[in-house]
Formats: structure tokens, sequence, C-alpha cells
């Protein structure tokens, strides 16, 4: 058919055709076409069925039906739906439906291979983020794009290796025949090296098979198990009933102590399976049973941790502030007495110690707040000698430098891994809060432990044989085969005039 030959009538006048018609009115096509009479009456039999037929509907759309049905694309809908693009966009908005953008709309699309909640769940439960993009064959940014559309909090990289760990423990766990037969013939230490597990892992299996346990363990927690014995006899090893399952290495009722003793490898983030919050975990379940828990980790200085031990038992010398005298000590004497007795080293500011004769007893060091411009000051040590308890000694030190400095704050942190860090709230401080876990770098083949200030990411690329900027700080880190270890976090602890 060709309109464009087609006479008409437009309007009470005749026309050779549409085209014509369009020419001399400046009408559109659709109106003139509208309006017009087909001059032969047998064009207009031709063209009656003409073109795409109409689709008709009784009934409009539910909304149901119209959410179903649009995924952004009002022409696509509206096609779908047999109705109008007009009509779908009065749909939208009777029945409240938010417009879709086209990237929204390309999500969407993409989405349509998006598992469940439940199976995405059950197969975060048993896999890294890598893995499980390997498996649905997407990217980590849809994967996380699932993880927030699904309220799915995202692991850090030490609580999915734990979680790896544990599904390799059940995997390797031996019978109790075949565990039998190897401890008659291995302690403890032997058989964790043979399957390459942390011994409170085959002492949990030893447990559960109801094997009697022979308390062997490595030779520096037992060192540390007979000096504690040597101070008191009420410490006992390997207890699980305290803060059960989980095992605490030494312990004593009598003096609400307990001691974990942590070897870096089988401690680790990677190596050992241990999540940020494991240390800080122990310490809490200890605190809420009344016990002050010493985390020792394997590149402690051990007789500091001994010193540290008998001041906890009462076994040290008492000496009275009230005998002692205060002196300002310059930074080498200071730096000596730091090292010798204090498990974080020297720290530098201005140093106060307290004599009892000529004899340096316990030292502290202030500076200007490092981490808050709240503060005036920061306590950044405190330090006693290893064989004397001073009954007072830090509130005389701390009320000294306060009055001579004519100070207005202070802010001191107490590591958790040693103590509550009580001996501040004896100086007037308030316990604020308490800061997450802090992490250590550590080389296993090395056994040792290196301050992340250290490894600052913008510190890298000087200090690693393997560095990419686009990489993070920790990625970095685990690309030259360094592991992380995590503590149990600081007490925040403040002072005001």
């Amino acid at each position: 058919m060709n309109y464009s030959i087609t006479p008409i009538i437009f309007r009470d006048k005749r026309y050779n055709s549409i085209k014509e018609a369009i020419e001399q009115t400046g009408l559109s096509r659709y109106n003139i076409k509208k309006e017009s009479i087909y001059v032969n009456s047998t064009d207009a039999q031709k063209f009656q069925d003409f073109g795409r037929a109409p689709k008709t509907i009784s009934v409009l759309p539910t909304k149901e039906q119209t959410i179903v049905t649009y995924k952004g694309s009002v022409r696509k809908a509206a096609r779908q739906l047999g109705i109008t693009e007009p009509i779908m966009n009065q749909l939208l908005t009777q029945y409240n439906i938010p417009k879709i953008s086209l990237s929204e709309a390309i999500i969407l699309k993409s989405d349509n291979r998006r598992p469940t909640k439940e199976h995405l769940l059950k197969n975060y439960n048993m896999c890294s983020v890598e893995q499980l993009c390997a498996y649905y064959h997407v990217g980590r940014s849809k994967l996380f794009r699932w993880f927030k559309q699904y309220d799915i909090a995202i692991r850090s990289l030490g609580e999915t290796a734990s979680i790896k760990t544990k599904l390799r423990h059940e995997m390797i766990r031996p019978t109790k025949e075949v565990l039998e037969a190897h401890y008659k013939k291995n302690n403890i230490y032997e058989i964790a090296l043979e399957y390459g597990v942390d011994k409170h892992v085959v002492s949990g299996w030893l447990n559960e098979h109801g094997i009697e346990v022979n308390l062997m363990s490595s030779r520096a927690e037992t060192e540390l198990f007979e000096f504690c014995q040597s101070l008191d006899d009420s410490f006992i090893r390997n207890d699980r009933k305290i803060i059960g399952p989980f095992e605490l290495d030494i312990v004593s009722t009598k003096h609400k102590l307990a001691i974990e003793y942590c070897g870096i490898y089988w401690h680790a983030e990677i190596s050992g399976g241990k999540s940020r919050s494991y240390h800080r975990n122990k310490y809490i379940a200890c605190k809420e049973k009344g016990y002050t828990l010493i985390t020792v980790f394997e590149t402690d200085d051990i007789h500091k941790v001994k010193d540290l031990i008998r001041t906890k038992v009462g076994s040290n010398k008492r000496i009275y502030a009230r005998n002692t005298i205060i002196k300002e000590i310059d930074t080498k004497t200071a730096r000596h007495f730091h090292e010798s007795y204090h498990l974080s080293q020297f720290v530098g500011g201005e140093h106060i110690g307290l004599y009892y004769g000529n004899e340096l007893v316990m030292a502290v060091a202030f500076s200007k707040s490092r981490y808050s411009k709240k503060y005036q000051y920061e306590c950044g040590r405190m330090t006693s000698h290893g064989d004397y308890t001073i009954v007072g000694g830090a509130s005389k030190l701390f009320k000294y430098f306060m009055i001579s400095r004519n100070a207005s704050s202070c802010v001191t942190y107490a590591d958790l891994r040693f103590g509550e860090g009580k001996v501040y709230e004896y100086c007037g401080f308030v316990r604020l809060s308490d800061s997450g876990p802090n992490y250590y770098y550590i080389n296993p083949l090395k056994t040792m432990a290196y301050s992340r200030v250290k490894y600052q990411k913008h510190k890298l690329n000087a200090l690693l044989p393997i560095y990419d900027k686009t990489l993070s700080e920790s990625q970095n880190m685990f690309n030259n085969k360094y592991d992380r270890i995590f503590d149990c976090g600081n007490a925040v602890y403040a002072w005001y005039k």
C-alpha cells in the first residue's frame, strides 16, 4: 500500500495524496489520517486491516502484575502487559511504584542469577570471598552487592581463615583408635606437629574421645608454669572449666589469675586461623568470671612476664611511697629502666623517677597527647622495678607531674593483654572505653613481632621486596610472607583537673 498515491478528502477538501495534504496544511501524518476519508471505497477497504493489530485489554493490570513486569523499561513492560506507554506511566504513578534508573535496571538484569540468601550463607560459611566469586562466576563488587542486599556481614580475613581451619580440622581429625595409638608413642606437641594443628586442637580431640590428657606443653610454657608453682602451689594447667569449652594454659583459682601462652605461628591470623577478636573474647570471658587474664605472646620477654606474675600474686617486696623521693631523670636513665622492666620497652617524653634510697624503683614518661587533641598530656609509660611493689608510688609520681606542669588533662592507654590498668584509677583517671584489638605483623620463621606503625602503607615501598600500590597494607604484607597476630585491645583512661 502506498499512502502517497491514495486520493483523500480532508476537511472538505480533496487531495491527491496524504503527502500532498501534509505539504499544503503543515499538519502531521497522524492528524491527517485520523480525519481523512478515502475517495475510493476500495482503498478504504484495503487500508482497514493494514499495520499492527492493536492489543485490547478489558481490565488494567494489577499492582502485583505491574511490579513483576516492570524492570526499568516502560516500553518493554507496556508491550508485555498489552497497554500503551502513557498508560504504563500512569500505572507506575497510581500504584506508587518508583521509577528505576538505567544503572539500576542493568543491576537488576545482572542479578537474575543471584542465589537465595540461605544458599549464599550456606556457601559463605564454608568458603572465602574468592571461592564464592569463582563458584558463582561473578566479581567481588557484585558479590558484595548481594551481601548488602541480604544484610550479610562481610567477614575479616582472619575469620575466614578460622572457618577454613575448623573445616580442615574436621577433615583430618583421627578416630579414637588412631589417636590412642599415636598418644601412646607421642606427646600432644608431637601429635600437633604431625597433623599441622595447635596443641589445643589435639587436646580437644583427646577430651572428646574421653582419653586422659597428659599435660605436656612447650618448653617456654612449662617454664612459666613451673615458675608460677614456685610462687604458689595453687596454679594448675590446661583448665577447661572456667571458660569452657575454651582452654586456659595456666590458672590459679586462689588469685583469680589465668595465663595464656600463645605461640605466634598457631595464634596468628593466617597460619593459625585466629580471628581479630579471638584473644579479646578470651579476655572478656575471663573478666566475666572474675579472672584476670595475662595473654603472653611467644615474642614477649619471659623474664618481664615473670615479674608481672610475681606482682599479680603479691610476691614482690612492698615499698611505701612515703619512704621514697621523686627526681626528674634523664633519657638515658629512663631508657635503661623501661627497657629492663616494661614489656612494651621505652617511649620518649619527660621522665620522672621514684627512688628508694639510691635505687630507682619506679618511672613514668609523659608527652604531648599523640592521638587526641582533647588532652594536654599523655602518660606513655608507668614502670615498676620487677622486684618491688611500690604502694602509692603511681599516685605520687602522677600528682607531682600534674602540679609541676599545671596540667589540665591527661590520657593513657592500658594494654589489656597484661591487666586492667586499675593503677590509673588510683591516680584519679576514669576508664572511658576499650579500643578494638590492635595487631602486630609477624615473621613466623624468625619468631619476631613488629608494630603495625613500622609497616604503614606509605612506608612499604621502601621496606618490602614485593610491593603493589593498588593493594592494601595487609595484602602487601601477606604477599611478602608476613602474618598478623591480634591482641586484646587497650583500656582508654582520662584525667581532668
